[in-house]
């Protein structure tokens, strides 16, 4: 979620702090309100005891300048039952955008504008600002991190992105605590977006629910309604509030992967996926292996496997410069970028060099490394990336000519109808599984059965299953 603020720019130290935020602890604003009367005498409350503070005696405004109370109570509304969502789930921090523009952006609803419920960024900040001189939440702003060059404008770009931080104190528990039942916490974030759409500037944008997307959307609100209570983990004392949405990029052709809108999930590295549960039952994960390399040999009517050997894998370069282990992470890069980068070998060397160039600035700023560069040693060396891009395509000769089109988000496309299928089995089965884009976890009593369905998933969508190799995390 990024946050381009003004010139706020952060530290290391708190740039380390918020990528280390425990992913239980830590919630996401939802800037919409859920219409409740029930919570009526709280809220006035808040508005009176606002009022007083905009306009009380060491004010340097005056009772000309009147409050809009019908945009403050829609803020003063967000925000409780935002808060009130976070101090149910154990949330002790939620992240917020500050930036006016993030405001402005149209609301959509699984494609419908829905004006009324938009709230004023002007609004949110005298919310938020009584807030803190009442002492019932530290506010931390957000900001970004140092400067990026941007090779093909020759223009310099702000870097990394932060959102600013709420942190709950005990005397907004205690204020809210009296009303929790009353407060629509749960109503609101049950009615967020299952499909988005996006334009090629990544902003959301309208479309119409047609019978198949409707469908769709109903798929969705019965898989998250599967996911509440059913999984926890490690030792976290209550379920994780997981919510998934799908995310289409300029039609529903492109795109459409499954995303949980925390990160909750995409975030957590393999040793800590291990230890979710699923209705008390350890998990096991498993994972189409080199999917998207994989479909386009399918579209060739190519068995890798078979036409290359066991020892092979559309990952595999004859290069030995590096250690197995960079050479295998830069390797799955590269495909990456060939796949999804356009401007053919070319445009995906300049997008590798940039991620060593992002990975190389992360180690200075004490964040571990993607490529393992300092175990290799190879920090201040330079990585031969065109020639690794240039060994992938030549060894991946047979797809080759898909390179550098942006065939990816036609592929991703592809992976989500199969994580659809799977999704939805299980979901007729009132059993839960996590997608994580071409992997996908459930209860280990499960394994045989999310396999056969993988395996299912895969044909039903390509048409074959000659490159539909499936391995165990």
């Amino acid at each position: 979620m990024n946050d381009p603020l003004i010139n706020i720019q952060i530290t290391k130290d708190e740039e380390i702090n918020n990528t280390n935020n425990s992913f239980n602890k830590v919630n996401t604003f939802y800037l919409k309100y859920h219409p409740c009367k029930r919570s009526e005498v709280l809220v006035n409350n808040i508005i009176n005891n606002i009022e007083t503070y905009v306009f009380g005696v060491n004010s340097t405004l005056n009772r000309k300048n009147k409050l809009d109370k019908t945009k403050l109570r829609k803020c003063v509304l967000s925000f409780i039952q935002n808060i009130n969502h976070s101090i149910k789930n154990d949330h002790d921090t939620i992240l917020i955008s500050l930036d006016c523009s993030y405001f402005a952006k149209p609301l959509i609803f699984n494609g419908k504008h829905i004006k009324e419920y938009q709230l004023s960024h002007r609004y949110m900040q005298i919310l938020l600002d009584y807030m803190v001189q009442q002492e019932y939440i530290e506010l931390h702003k957000g900001g970004f991190v140092g400067y990026n060059f941007n090779q093909f404008t020759g223009e310099q770009e702000i870097g990394e992105t932060y959102p600013s931080e709420i942190i709950i104190l005990d005397s907004l528990k205690e204020l809210l605590s009296p009303h929790s039942t009353k407060i629509s916490s749960e109503e609101l974030y049950r009615s967020r977006s299952t499909i988005i759409l996006k334009d090629a500037n990544k902003q959301q944008i309208e479309f119409r629910l047609t019978k198949e997307l409707k469908n769709l959307v109903e798929t969705m609100e019965r898989y998250n309604s599967q996911l509440c209570g059913r999984v926890r983990y490690d030792d976290y004392d209550k379920p994780l509030d997981l919510f998934f949405n799908k995310i289409f990029n300029g039609d529903f052709d492109k795109g459409g992967r499954l995303y949980e809108i925390k990160g909750a999930i995409q975030t957590m590295n393999l040793v800590d996926r291990a230890k979710l549960t699923i209705d008390g039952e350890n998990v096991v994960e498993l994972d189409f292996k080199c999917l998207h390399p994989s479909m386009l040999y399918e579209k060739e009517e190519i068995n890798w496997r078979l036409w290359s050997g066991d020892d092979w894998s559309p990952y595999y370069t004859p290069l030995t410069y590096y250690p197995p282990k960079t050479m295998r992470a830069l390797c799955k890069k590269a495909m990456l970028r060939l796949i999804n980068t356009k401007g053919g070998v070319k445009g995906a060397a300049i997008g590798l060099n940039q991620d060593i160039a992002h990975d190389l600035k992360r180690i200075k700023e004490g964040l571990p490394s993607a490529f393992h560069l300092v175990e290799s040693g190879l920090v201040g060396k330079g990585i031969a990336a065109t020639e690794i891009v240039k060994s992938l395509s030549y060894e991946n000769g047979p797809i080759c000519h898909y390179f550098g089109t942006g065939v990816g988000l036609e592929l991703q496309n592809l992976d989500s109808k199969i994580a659809d299928y799977i999704v939805d089995r299980f979901t007729q089965e009132d059993e839960v599984v996590i997608s994580i884009h071409d992997s996908f976890i459930c209860r280990e009593s499960l394994e045989s059965f999310l396999e056969q369905t993988m395996i299912e998933a895969y044909e039903f969508v390509t048409g074959s299953k000659l490159n539909c190799y499936i391995e165990k995390k």
